[in-house]
């Protein structure tokens, strides 16, 4: 009876840190699928940008229109970089997580996917400011084409710089704001034999944890 109350506790506490690690699996999904989205909307809007855009046919705005065309393909390269990445991390680390040959399979695909995450974020950023600073420039050309008057250009400049600006300092204050100081991971540990042992690794068997050699094949 003793031995049958221990494996039910061993084998509850092996589900709870498996479903623990499960959500943290869940909540990358979902965060690769948010930047998928904002990185899809930007990469098409570079696309559009890139394909009907009709420069005037003067050489006054030669800079302006580089700063556009190489800010737009940025945004457009940067962006299908995101959606194309993203869309693999998350279909091969759910399928490795489902499908993998041992138990350690989720903690695989949550390790690779919260590594990777960094890089996706920093090309999503990197889309999106650029597809900003493509639609300042070329709302300047539009505007700096009307007449032979400026104040038209230099306004609509001015406020679109503005925000440019706005955007970049609020972002930045709410990562401040946000910013994780101590990172909490999906790990569930205890002491055992003065050891840390995680409680994904513990034995039904023997209450204590997996051998060695089997968690180095399966991992």
């Amino acid at each position: 009876m003793l031995s049958a109350s221990r494996d039910l506790i061993v084998a509850g506490a092996r589900k709870e840190a498996v479903e623990l690690r499960k959500h943290e699996l869940d909540v990358l999904t979902e965060r690769f699928g948010a930047m998928i989205g904002v990185a899809s909307i930007t990469a098409g809007f570079a696309f559009s940008g890139i394909i009907e855009f009709e420069p005037p046919e003067t050489d006054a705005y030669d800079g302006l229109l580089g700063v556009f065309y190489a800010a737009a393909g940025l945004a457009l390269s940067a962006g299908l970089y995101v959606v194309a990445v993203g869309t693999l991390l998350i279909n091969a680390g759910n399928r490795l997580a489902l499908s993998g040959d041992g138990h350690r399979s989720v903690d695989r695909a949550v390790a690779v996917l919260r590594k990777s995450f960094r890089t996706v974020l920093f090309a999503g950023g990197v889309s999106v400011a650029s597809m900003l600073i493509a639609a300042a420039a070329v709302v300047f050309v539009k505007a700096a084409s009307v007449g032979e008057d400026h104040a038209v250009s230099s306004t609509v400049a001015a406020l679109v710089l503005a925000s440019l600006v706005f955007t970049f300092a609020h972002g930045a204050q709410l990562m401040r704001k946000l910013r994780v100081v101590h990172q909490v991971h999906g790990d569930v540990v205890v002491s055992a034999d003065g050891q840390q042992v995680n409680l994904e690794d513990l034995s039904v068997r023997t209450g204590g944890p997996v051998d060695a050699h089997s968690v180095s094949e399966t991992g």
